[in-house]
């Protein structure tokens, strides 16, 4: 069962990077690696909208995992303080 599981799993996976990246638009390297575009999001400052955009990477996942081992480790009783 785990391993028909596994093989749909990846077989669906590599389908969907195939019909992705077939059907994707294309654009030039000097667009991709050259044009910074950060006035789509509304903030014009470029360490503002890099700043927001850093957020995801301390706030996500395995930030917050990370975040909540010193918040257990310094946790204060009130009721007894």
């Amino acid at each position: 069962m785990e391993t028909s599981g596994f093989c749909i799993h990846i077989s669906f996976f590599l389908a969907s990077i195939i019909t992705l990246s077939a059907l994707a638009q294309r654009s030039t390297n000097e667009y991709v690696f050259a044009t910074v575009v950060n006035d789509i999001s509304g903030w014009t400052n470029s360490a503002v909208a890099f700043g927001i955009g850093s957020l995801s990477v301390f706030l996500g996942p395995v930030g917050k995992i990370y975040c909540t081992e010193y918040v257990r480790a310094n946790v204060v009783d009130i009721a007894n303080y």
